[in-house]
């Protein structure tokens, strides 16, 4: 997993990956659960889904049109705070195959030592 997918984990994603974490949901339920402008959104939900931390799959809706529903990959996405460090792990799970990254987000607090 490169350090661009661990870029993209901010509030906006994870309200997103929550709403999408229930199972196959298209765009307007993720709007609807998270209240993420639309315009931001579609944007973010392309990110994630490059990053692969979403899954888009078409499907017919009732009016037998193509639309995308979205299923969060991810298995676990955890924040651990260490001697003053903070740091993100993502864990996915994609075709079996788990994978995993982890990163800082932020620097050491003084003192903390």
């Amino acid at each position: 997993m490169e350090s661009e997918t661990l870029n993209i984990i901010d509030e906006t994603a994870v309200t997103i990956l929550a709403a999408a974490s229930a199972g196959p949901v298209t765009a307007d339920t993720i709007h609807e659960r998270s209240s993420v402008p639309q315009s931001t959104l579609y944007r973010r939900l392309d990110r994630l889904v490059d990053a692969g931390l979403l899954r888009s799959v078409p499907r017919l809706n009732d009016d037998n049109n193509n639309q995308f529903v979205y299923e969060c990959t991810l298995e676990e996405l955890r924040l651990t705070i260490d001697d003053g460090e903070a740091r993100i792990v993502v864990v996915t799970n994609r075709s079996g195959t788990t994978e995993t990254a982890e990163r800082a987000v932020g620097t050491h607090c003084p003192g903390a030592e």
